[in-house]
């Protein structure tokens, strides 16, 4: 695609996850499996501990970034730069810091989020944070949300694309977004929100086979089980 004359690139696997990000000459990512993002424009590497929750990122020291040192094979904590993420319950960053010592912390990132993602305020030292609402990635050259699936624009909390499980949720539109409701569900992969489902009624709809007592009412009609 191309945005404010900038070709955007992107890779995904089959399973929908990025693999790869290019944005002309100014960026190119390379997204590892359980080795985090790499950058071959600037050689600079960022892990995360754990994966798509994020509950920290490890940015090492220049000397052992990849582009100084490619034969390095063992990172210590104390060489890096760690940033923790504090998150609301349904996932948003609200709060990056890093620690200094038992007392003191770092605030790199504060921000309050519109019930659909967009952000009501925000404080930031040095770069923007990439993940904000509901963890995922928020790409800078386009303001889109990527969740897998498709991608979702927060300004007007819809998706981008139809929804590949539309037949399911026939009364609603494809392009909605946790049955207008995201204060309650929450949508993984930007297929189908998370929960059980009953209609107005309490009559049994559907599962979703987790337990963790996310229950919802959705009326009959709006939905194909």
């Amino acid at each position: 695609m191309t945005v404010n004359s900038e070709n955007i690139t992107y890779l995904y696997d089959a399973n929908d996850n990025r693999m790869y990000k290019n944005v002309d000459t100014t960026l190119e990512e390379y997204y590892l499996k359980d080795l985090g993002v790499l950058d071959m424009k600037t050689g600079n590497w960022s892990y995360y501990v754990s994966g798509t929750e994020r509950f920290l990122r490890i940015e090492p020291d220049s000397v052992h970034q990849p582009k100084y040192n490619a034969s390095i094979d063992s990172i210590s904590i104390s060489n890096g730069e760690r940033f923790f993420y504090e998150t609301d319950h349904l996932g948003n960053t609200r709060i990056v810091f890093s620690p200094r010592d038992q007392y003191f912390k770092y605030i790199h990132f504060a921000s309050d989020f519109y019930p659909y993602g967009k952000i009501l305020r925000e404080y930031v030292v040095g770069d923007q944070e990439r993940y904000l609402t509901t963890q995922y990635e928020r790409d800078q050259e386009t303001e889109l949300d990527y969740f897998g699936a498709r991608f979702f624009d927060s300004d007007i909390a819809r998706f981008e694309a139809v929804d590949p499980l539309a037949h399911k949720f026939p009364a609603w539109s494809t392009y909605s977004f946790c049955f207008d409701n995201p204060v309650h569900f929450v949508d993984p992969d930007g297929r189908a929100p998370l929960g059980d489902y009953y209609d107005l009624t309490g009559n049994f709809l559907y599962t979703d086979n987790i337990d963790d007592g996310r229950v919802g009412n959705v009326p009959n009609n709006h939905f194909d089980k």
